[in-house]
């Protein structure tokens, strides 16, 4: 009996590499006129900000530790995943050390949310969650103190607000092939047009003439300016700590007279 000669394995045969879907989760837009806005509290032409600056490249002990995913490949949870990137870099400016959000912190903070569905999150509401009742991270449990909409057609305010460290959070409306677009690696910029059936959140961490560098599913990416003005539909500065703000254009009596009117009926609502 002659010998089987041995196929080399078709393409089709051959194993797919099984690419880890990316989860959006950002539910619609929800408006409260109660919510400050920027401009109110924060006199943006009085701040010196430079023509590029970025929180990661300023700490670069953050940027030496691997980007996480915070399971956001598996959840809708982009909102808490964004709120877990920002944590990092707030506490990493008041401790001086990076904190380790474990991933069961964020499914716990993401369905305790939800209620328990995996349907995502409405982004106002989540920050008013992280600022009244904050949440576990790294062991311990954080709150932010304020939180102010930003307009992201204004390139002043984004810039003013990211170079501060007070935080900038994004809502934006992604392609519909937004994964193809990531795993690419290219710039996200004005020829994308996104639509309202793939709403995601992101962190924001620095800006240059260029555009807006933003961290999200595990990696880094520069958003354009018109990126930015065309999708995104909403912007929020968060302050964690209103006593580093002493020396700055921030308005804090009139941060502390919106939480005094503002915030503590909110609460009560709740």
């Amino acid at each position: 009996m002659g010998s089987v000669p041995i196929l080399a394995a078709s393409p089709v045969m051959a194993k797919k590499k099984i690419v880890p879907k990316l989860r959006t989760g950002k539910l619609a837009v929800r408006k409260d006129p109660r919510t400050a806005k920027l401009s109110d509290v924060l006199d943006v032409p009085a701040v010196e900000f430079p023509d590029k600056f970025d929180v990661d490249t300023e700490n670069p002990e953050i940027a030496a530790n691997p980007i996480r995913m915070f399971l956001n490949n598996q959840f809708g949870c982009c909102v808490i995943a964004g709120r877990a990137h920002q944590t990092i870099r707030f506490e990493f400016v008041e401790q001086r050390k990076v904190i380790n959000i474990t991933d069961g912190e964020i499914e716990t903070q993401y369905f305790r949310e939800t209620g328990g569905a995996d349907n995502g999150l409405v982004v106002l509401d989540s920050l008013k969650s992280w600022r009244n009742d904050g949440w576990r991270a790294g062991g311990r449990k954080y709150k932010i103190h304020f939180f102010a909409q930003v307009n992201p057609r204004d390139e002043d305010q984004v810039k003013a607000a990211i170079f501060m460290k007070v935080g900038i959070g994004l809502g934006l409306r992604l392609p519909s092939n937004y994964e193809e677009v990531f795993h690419s690696g290219d710039v996200w910029d004005g020829s994308l047009v996104g639509d309202d059936d793939n709403r995601h959140y992101v962190h924001a961490t620095g800006y240059s003439d260029k555009g807006v560098t933003f961290i999200t599913w595990g990696a880094r990416r520069l958003m354009t300016w018109d990126f930015l003005a065309t999708n995104c539909d909403e912007a929020y500065a968060i302050i964690d700590d209103l006593d580093k703000f002493d020396d700055t254009p921030l308005d804090t009596e009139a941060v502390n007279d919106h939480i005094d009117n503002v915030v503590e009926a909110d609460s009560n609502e709740d």
